[in-house]
Formats: C-alpha cells, structure tokens, sequence
C-alpha cells in the first residue's frame, strides 16, 4: 500500500512529459505548416454578395457567401429566356498559402469538380489556371469597383483561343 502513491506520482510524471513532448515535436516528412491567417481568401471578400451580368446570349448570375475562415461558396447560373441552360457550384477554398477555385458543373466532366490553382493575385484580382483542363484553362476575376467586376474566362477549345468576359454588377442585398 505505500507503494501505490508513488506509482500514481511516476503516472502522473510521465503522463506529462508524454503530452509535453508530443506539444513540442516538429511535424515529419514534407507536410507543409498550416496557415491559420487565410490572407488570400481574406483579400477576396468583395467577390461575396449577388452578381449580374446581362449579355446578348442571356444573363449570368453568381452568388457568393462564406462557408468558414478559409473557404467561400458560390453558386453560377446562365439563363437564356426562361430557361437555365447552365448552373455550377464553386468552392473557393484556401489551402495553406494557396487559394484553390473549385467549380463543379452539371453534365460536364462527368459532374466532378475541377481544381484551378491561384496563380497571381492583387487586392483587385485572381487569376485560376488549371493548364491541364479541356476548357476553360484561366478564370480571372477583377474588381472594377466596390459594385462591378470583370469575371473572365479563357483557354484554347478545339485547338482555338478563347475568352468570355463577363461585366458583372453587385445586386443590393
């Protein structure tokens, strides 16, 4: 019995150092530190709200809000008439020091989600490439002003270089 109180101490003992170690170890292999400021998708804040672009072919609406600190959703419809000919969901999501823009669109790529990384970015603008999809390769948004912006899509489609540019203006909430 007098032994008991002792094996609760060494217990205790190495039960601390056991979690004092595994606070301070060094994280192993190539795993990249993870960023807990979201600075990119931080910069993209006026992107959130309604949006509307109307064009000869018909009018495209975008809506985006925050799903958490380091991720965005949107939503992405184009209407000819009366009828929604196209409609995709976007995650636009920070990644440690990377900020990924992640459309899914029905009916095209067999409904899964294609990944654009960041490749530049200003205050006022991103740039999403992903080189090795069908099309679009670039999508790039830039703020105009606090209630336009210029969302442009671009690439090659059958062997042919192409843009889309689509002037967009915020809907009041």
């Amino acid at each position: 019995m007098k032994h008991i109180p002792f094996l609760i101490l060494v217990a205790a003992c190495l039960t601390g150092a056991c979690n004092n170690n595994e606070e301070n170890e060094e994280p192993t292999g190539n795993i990249p530190p993870i960023s807990r400021t979201f600075t990119e998708i931080k910069k993209a804040q006026w992107l959130l709200g309604s949006w509307k672009s109307s064009t000869s072919h018909g009018i495209a609406l975008e809506s985006w809000q925050v799903a958490s600190d380091s991720s965005f959703t949107g939503v992405s419809h184009f209407i000819q008439g009366k009828d929604t000919v196209s409609s995709e969901s976007i995650r636009l999501v920070q990644d440690g020091n990377d900020l990924l823009y992640i459309p899914t669109v029905k009916n095209q790529n067999n409904s899964q989600p294609v990944t654009f990384r960041m490749t530049s970015s200003t205050n006022d603008q991103f740039v999403f490439e992903n080189p090795a999809h069908e099309y679009p390769q670039k999508i790039t948004y830039t703020r105009i002003s606090s209630d336009s912006l210029l969302a442009v899509v671009s690439g090659k489609m059958d062997g042919k270089e192409n843009v889309q540019q689509f002037p967009m203006r915020k809907l009041k909430d």
